[in-house]
This record gives structure tokens, sequence and C-alpha cells, in this order.
């Protein structure tokens, strides 16, 4: 049988915001996000309504008692790395699987909102 060569796929992350989940209740926030929300941000608060199971993360310029620091991903240097298994916990995601989700910047209250 012969070889096929195979074609480059498109990659979403570049113009659409996405939030991974992956498995220890890592966050991660794709390089769309980083570049035009989370630009030189060091510490994120995280925020929850739970009528809506909706998630925030807001950007925050000094550290806080509850904050959380956003790193940047060593494999891939423009995703941020936020490791908040407690909040995947208290909200009740279920981490052991890794999931994609659709966010949203929600320009009036200055942060990401991702619904759940």
């Amino acid at each position: 049988m012969a070889y096929v060569k195979l074609e480059k796929q498109k990659h979403t992350a570049k113009s659409e915001p996405f939030v991974t989940i992956g498995s220890q209740g890592i966050f991660y926030l794709n390089s769309f996000l980083m570049r035009k929300y989370f630009k030189d941000v060091k510490f994120v608060n995280f925020l929850y309504d739970r009528d809506k199971k909706q998630l925030a993360i807001e950007p925050i310029v000094k550290e806080g008692e509850n904050s959380f620091r956003l790193n940047y991903s060593s494999i891939s240097k423009s995703t941020g790395v936020i490791a908040a298994r407690s909040i995947a916990k208290e909200v009740k995601i279920d981490f052991t699987k890794t999931k994609q989700y659709k966010a949203e910047w929600n320009s009036e209250k200055k942060l990401l909102e991702v619904r759940l």
C-alpha cells in the first residue's frame, strides 16, 4: 500500500477562546485568550454562578488571598496554565477526563466566562 500525504488540519485556537480542564484539575487557557485578554497577567480569581452553572476567570494585577497563579505552559509557551484542582472539586467538574469548553469574554465585567 502506498503512502498518502495527510493535510494539516485547521486549528481553532488562534481565533476562538477555549478553556480546557485537564486531569488533576489543571485549567488551560488557549493562546488566543492569552494574547488577547491575559497578556502580562500573573494572577487570576475564580468566580462561580451556581444558577447559571457558569465559571468566570478574572485577571488581576496583584496576588490576593484567594488568587491563583497563571503560568505559561512549558510545552507550548503560549498556553496559560492554572493549577486549580480545588476549584474543579468545589464546582463539581469531572476532571478525570480532559474536556474543552468554549469561553466568552465579558468586556463589561472584564472577566472570562465559561459555561460548564
